[in-house]
């Protein structure tokens, strides 16, 4: 049987923590809307304590229609608990997440307690949570990458006994290596059992958050968190689309994740747009560049059969794919191009847009399909002119 991985979203959180990424009100909540068509498994809302806009978007979205349950943050004190929790619903299972400390540094260095206070600090919290009526308790563990597995057992094992029922190892700094991250996956694993689920939380500081999504999959996580485009503190996170492209081409054995993959990239479109965020050229699915190709080999391979170049297809992104012409081109994709657009081109002019092209020292040539037609026309044009005069 396939086993469904749950994603959590948490671009509304933690993808707009980056620097101008803050959204208004209205924004969040259209954003909200945006991700509520993705048959995700949880939705970050963020910190409602954190201040007004927060608070009111938190009472807003669950107060309204969704389909999606949410999440909300709270850090492991009282009035973050009780602010959180008193405005919960009971109609959708949603969930409460606790910041919860993960690491010896974060003991010793951010909060300055000890290892027994921390303990007892995560004693505490989890069980108000659960007092307060909330069902789906996750404990996540900050920084947990850096921390011993003895601390994590001592957090973990009091966590599941208070009530928790997910687990998030977070990669808070982008500090490890997949295969770091999948053995501290399985051995948390191995210590939990089967029922208790696990949640990883990675970022790229390395560029390896995809890689460390991927790898913890492969050793007993069943939870991703994920932004969409990979936005987030400093780096960025796990991009959703990477991930969600990986498990639909390499089919990931026996696991699946529930989301369409085209209405991904029109939600991750539709996202950087309402948030202002520029997307970079060479971001893999989504940038300008990701299925478009200048190089003259390329071409000729992509024209006689796509898969010669292309593993990624463009249409099932619902996008498609584009060539340029700068002048590492060359003639036969010039001639190419033309054809594409029912011009049957005489030698004579493509060696002249050739030339054209690949001499100029002083600024880069690179044209569409309509700026390329445009260039013959006027060099058709000019020759018929001469032909005239002659």
């Amino acid at each position: 049987m396939m086993s469904k991985i749950k994603v959590y979203d948490t671009t509304l959180r933690d993808g707009e923590q980056a620097p101008n990424n803050a959204m208004t009100l209205d924004n969040k909540i259209q954003g909200f809307y945006i991700l509520d068509q993705l048959n995700f498994d949880y939705i970050d809302l963020g910190f409602p304590f954190a201040s007004d806009l927060d608070y009111q978007f938190c009472k807003t979205i669950i107060e309204a229609p969704r389909q999606t349950p949410i999440s909300m943050l709270a850090r492991a004190n009282v009035e973050d608990i009780k602010l959180t929790c008193n405005i919960m619903t009971s109609s959708i299972p949603d969930q409460i997440q606790l910041l919860l400390l993960g690491s010896e540094i974060h003991v010793e260095k951010k909060r300055r307690i000890t290892i027994d206070e921390a303990v007892e600090e995560t004693r505490k919290s989890v069980s108000l949570v659960k007092a307060m009526g909330v069902k789906d308790i996750s404990a996540g563990l900050e920084d947990a990458t850096r921390g011993s597995f003895e601390f994590q057992k001592r957090i973990i094992d009091v966590s599941i006994n208070n009530g928790a029922t997910t687990l998030v190892i977070a990669d808070t700094v982008g500090f490890a290596m997949p295969e770091e991250m999948a053995e501290r996956i399985r051995q948390i694993r191995d210590f939990v059992g089967p029922d208790i689920s696990i949640s990883v939380h990675c970022h790229n500081d390395l560029g390896l958050a995809v890689a460390n999504t991927l790898a913890c999959i492969s050793t007993g996580a069943d939870c991703i968190q994920t932004t969409l485009g990979g936005i987030g503190e400093r780096a960025g996170n796990a991009a959703f689309e990477e991930v969600l492209a990986a498990f639909f081409y390499k089919k990931m054995k026996d696991k699946h994740i529930d989301v369409d993959v085209k209405k991904a990239y029109l939600a991750c479109m539709r996202l950087s747009q309402l948030m202002n965020y520029n997307i970079p050229a060479h971001k893999p699915i989504l940038g300008s560049n990701a299925f478009r190709t200048a190089a003259g080999i390329h071409m000729s391979g992509i024209v006689k059969d796509p898969d010669t170049y292309e593993y990624i297809k463009p249409e099932d992104f619902g996008r498609r794919r584009e060539f340029i012409i700068n002048r590492l081109s060359g003639r036969g994709a010039i001639s190419f191009m033309l054809n594409q657009k029912g011009i049957e081109a005489e030698k004579i002019h493509i060696e002249q847009m050739y030339q054209k092209i690949s001499s100029v020292m002083d600024e880069v040539v690179c044209l569409d399909e309509e700026a390329l037609v445009a260039m013959y026309i006027e060099l058709e044009t000019n020759s018929m002119k001469s032909e005239l005069r002659a």
